[in-house]
C-alpha cells in the first residue's frame, strides 16, 4: 500500500497513536503477481475499527521512516494481517519482502477514517490492493456484526494473476445470503469468462440510499466519484480512501 492522499469517511480514530509497538512476522507469502500477504502477531494492548491503518519503520542507510498500511484483518482476529504491493523501487515493499518469518517489525497506530459503514445497504469499489481495508470492513460486518443488510462488492485488477483472496470471497459468498461480488479484468487474456473492463465500467446502475466505499487509486476514485453524483448519490453517502 502506497501513502495516503487522502480520505473522506466517517467514523473516529483519525489521529495516529504514538506508542510504538513490536509485532513478530508469523507468516508471508506471495497471493498474486506482486502481492504480499503479511501475517503479524497482535502486539499486547494494540486496538483498530475494521478499515482502518498502521505504520511500519522501514529501516535505510539515511535514516527509519514510516509507512502506512491498511489492516485486513479485523479487531476479532488475534493477529494482524496486510497485502503489500511489491514496487520496483518501493522502499517499505522491499524491506517486508526480505524479512523472514519470526523477524520483528515495529509499528504504530492503528488510525484512519475509512470505518464504521453507517446502518444501510453496502457497495464496495476496490482496485488492486485497495482491497485490504475493504476485506476488514465486509468480514467484519458478515462475520463479528452479523449484519443482514446487502453488501456488494466490485473488484477491479488488470490481469487474472493479479486476483488475490478469491477463495475467501466465494466462502463468505456461500455463508451470507447478503454477499455477493464481481471481479473485474481491465486487461483480461484469452479464456477470461468472467467481466471485463474498468470498475467504471462495471458500476450497476443503483439508486441513492447506500453507502459507497472506494479504495484504489486516485484516478478511479475520482472517476467512480463523478458517476456516482451524477446518479444523484450525496457526498455523505460516497467514503473514500486513496492509495
Amino acid at each position: 500500500m502506497a501513502t495516503r492522499a487522502g480520505q473522506f469517511a466517517a467514523g473516529t480514530g483519525a489521529k495516529l497513536s504514538r506508542k510504538i509497538n513490536t509485532a513478530r512476522i508469523i507468516s508471508k507469502r506471495l497471493i498474486a503477481a506482486d502481492i504480499l500477504e503479511l501475517r503479524l502477531s497482535k502486539p499486547e494492548g494494540f486496538s483498530f475499527v475494521a478499515g482502518q491503518f498502521t505504520q511500519f519503520l522501514i529501516p535505510r542507510e539515511t535514516g527509519p521512516v514510516w509507512r502506512s498500511y491498511s489492516i485486513a484483518s479485523t479487531p476479532a482476529d488475534p493477529y494482524l494481517e496486510f497485502c503489500v504491493k511489491i514496487l520496483p523501487e518501493g522502499l517499505g515493499s522491499d524491506y517486508l519482502s526480505r524479512i523472514e518469518a519470526g523477524g520483528q517489525i515495529q509499528c504504530k497506530g492503528a488510525a484512519g477514517r475509512f470505518v464504521s459503514p453507517p446502518p444501510s445497504e453496502l457497495f464496495f469499489v476496490a482496485t488492486g490492493v485497495g482491497l485490504a481495508p475493504i476485506m476488514s470492513l465486509i468480514t467484519d460486518e458478515i462475520r463479528n456484526k452479523k449484519t443482514d443488510r446487502e453488501i456488494r462488492l466490485l473488484f477491479g485488477v488488470r490481469h487474472r494473476a493479479d486476483i488475490f483472496w478469491r477463495e475467501r470471497l466465494d466462502q463468505m459468498a456461500a455463508d451470507s445470503p447478503n454477499f455477493s461480488y464481481v471481479i473485474t479484468l481491465s486487461q483480461p487474456e484469452a479464456g477470461w469468462d468472467g467481466s471485463t473492463g474498468r470498475v467504471t465500467e462495471q458500476l450497476p446502475d443503483l439508486a441513492a440510499g447506500r453507502s459507497y466505499y472506494l479504495c484504489g487509486s486516485q484516478e478511479m476514485v475520482r472517476e467512480v466519484k463523478t458517476i456516482l453524483a451524477g446518479r444523484g448519490v450525496s457526498d455523505q453517502d460516497i467514503h473514500f480512501e486513496i492509495f
